[in-house]
């Protein structure tokens, strides 16, 4: 992300005189991915630290408040002087430059950070002295060039000359700091973070674009909203603006998705639903889908999820746990399993139910894990069911990451083409993400789910009551009609073509279903099968493989498993119909 984004408030206005007229301030608004983000970085910072100005008085209680949550140092300007009180454990009095120089993100709340910062020299930010001017850097020597390419910086009390990882720009050299006795005040408060960081995260009612500056510091300006852009809340409330507002949270039974930090990437047509913690760095391609409504989701750090992939659970039995570093490529299915660190998980595999793929292990694309399967680690796997291939050698697992990721960030960002020539029963349920064109018909409480897209410009779809097509699935009938029985449910990531689907069935996990088949009633098909045109299943068997052949006779417990699938998708619809219309009525107000 780059450029700045400014919420502007009015502070002193220019009176007009002899040589100015009075005019209107523009007021420049930062789309609402740029303020989700920003407000976000406090919580996902390591080192914040506050600076206030002017526009901050008169919201002293509300930033000792966040100071408090955020367990960060602060810096007063002259303007700002005692809005937090001098006894405060946030308050660093002296050698700022020192503490701006270790923070990884500097806050300025009520003002820029400009050279009317104050008077002195330049301050410096991460490894960079930038054209800023500090309060109060009076302790500095004169300036040596400190040598590029050193490493990581170290804390002041353990340097002399400051290292710098790159040549700062222009002339401004990296400065050479002394210890202030003030830095245990910063690093007090930093080292205590973790046990602060367990409260509520509050929001902020203004903010704008992170600018990326030196070696990791980010520099963010936070604003008060002008006065009535918060919902009537008090304008220089920490708590006026929910968190993510960019995102596509959905509540789950009063449970929000919660994430560590803001995730680096999120593309359009994504979904976060229910019980979801999810770590920092996630990178979430279009239409991406995870969903914890029967269970909860735990992903790690760095997730990294290629367009229409998919996370779900299995309702009440198994969650889905995803270690760090995971990478998981474009319309694949992670459901109800356990996936260890750095795992690669190429195009179009299937992950099920009770599996547990061990760490650095690379699924190829088209694989399908079968339920409770449990594979080793550091070893390539491919096929239906996924078998061991050979196992990996040295610095292999990397390159596969490297490719998939590259995959993944160069596929397509957009997501829409909706129009509105569905019909619709009133009960019927559309995920905020589906797409739906041409002629289709969905029957009462049928259910069509997130990033879901039913193209029926060149035919007819039709879906039978209380039937549901699940995330991400694809029906897009050329010379027909896709026509769904009752109490149906056609499962994640599924491809359908003109084809007829009975009543009772359950079409699995990442199935393909070829023109004209008929799926006669009461079939199941497993996951990851497909079919051959006009093949003919017939009623009352478990049909698998590729093509899909009879594997057993359908018993009474996955007879049983149809119809409960179908009262539990029923029972998620009604949660999360109300759910999609609190959060448009939000975004509208």
């Amino acid at each position: 992300m780059t450029g700045i984004a400014n919420l502007h408030v009015a502070r002193a206005p220019l009176q007009p005189g002899e040589h100015f007229a009075a005019r209107p301030r523009p007021l420049l608004v930062p789309d609402e991915a740029s303020v989700g983000h920003a407000v976000q970085l406090p919580w996902s910072a390591k080192r914040p630290l506050l600076i206030s100005g002017r526009a901050a008085r008169g919201g002293s209680s509300e930033r000792i408040a966040l100071l408090d949550a955020l367990g960060a140092p602060c810096l007063d300007t002259g303007e700002s002087k005692g809005l937090v009180p001098e006894s405060h454990p946030s308050v660093v009095a002296a050698m700022r430059a020192a503490v701006m120089g270790e923070a990884d993100l500097v806050v300025a709340i009520g003002r820029r950070l400009d050279f009317q910062l104050g008077c002195g020299s330049p301050a410096v930010f991460g490894a960079s002295a930038f054209g800023f001017n500090a309060m109060e850097d009076r302790h500095r020597r004169p300036p040596s060039r400190a040598p590029a390419g050193r490493g990581r910086q170290q804390r002041p009390a353990d340097r002399g000359a400051r290292p710098v990882d790159h040549q700062p720009p222009g002339d401004w050299p990296g400065p050479d700091l002394q210890p202030p006795a003030a830095w245990d005040v910063a690093e007090q408060r930093w080292r205590a973070r973790p046990a602060r960081l367990r409260r509520a995260r509050p929001g902020h009612p203004g903010a704008a674009l992170p600018l990326p500056i030196g070696r990791n510091a980010l520099i963010a300006w936070l604003f008060p909203a002008p006065a009535g852009r918060a919902s009537g809340q008090d304008p220089t409330s920490t708590t006026a603006m929910t968190a993510h507002t960019a995102l596509n949270l959905l509540p789950y039974g009063g449970t929000s998705p919660e994430l560590t930090g803001p995730p680096r990437h999120a593309a359009a047509g994504h979904a976060l639903v229910g019980r979801i913690t999810l770590g920092r760095d996630a990178w979430l391609g279009a239409g991406v889908v995870i969903r914890a409504d029967g269970h909860y989701v735990r992903g790690g750090d760095d997730l990294h999820m290629g367009r229409g992939s998919t996370v779900h659970i299995a309702h009440d039995v198994y969650p889905a746990l995803i270690g760090d570093h995971v990478t998981v490529g474009a319309n694949a299915v992670v459901h109800a399993c356990t996936v260890h660190d750095d795992c690669v998980i190429e195009e179009d595999c299937v992950i099920l139910d009770g599996a547990a793929v061990e760490a650095g292990s690379v699924i190829e694309a088209g694989a399908v894990v079968f339920a409770r399967s449990q594979l080793p680690g550091g070893w390539l796997y491919a096929g239906r069911p996924a078998k061991p291939v050979r196992e990996l050698q040295p610095g292999e697992l990397a390159d596969w990451r490297a490719m998939l990721r590259a995959r993944n960030e160069a596929a397509a960002d957009d997501w829409d083409g909706s129009d509105v020539t569905a019909v619709l029963a009133p009960s019927a349920f559309i995920g905020n993400t589906a797409l739906l064109r041409g002629r289709i018909r969905a029957a009462e409480r049928s259910s069509i789910w997130y990033g879901c897209r039913l193209d029926a410009a060149e035919g007819e779809i039709v879906i039978g009551a209380r039937s549901n097509v699940q995330d991400n699935s694809v029906l897009a009938p050329r010379r027909g009609a896709i026509r769904i029985g009752v109490d149906t449910t056609v499962g994640h990531n599924v491809a359908l073509a003109e084809c007829t689907i009975g009543d009772r069935c359950l079409i699995g996990i990442g199935s393909r279903v070829a023109p004209g088949t008929i799926v006669e009633d009461d079939v199941f098909l497993a996951a990851g099968a497909t079919t051959a045109p006009g093949q003919v299943l017939a009623s009352g068997f478990l049909w698998g493989g590729q093509p899909a052949r009879e594997l057993t006779v359908l018993d009474k417990r996955k007879k049983a498993l149809v119809l409960e699938t179908i009262i539990t998708y029923c029972d998620y619809a009604d949660e999360l119909k109300l759910a999609q219309a609190n959060a448009a009525a939000a975004r509208a107000a």
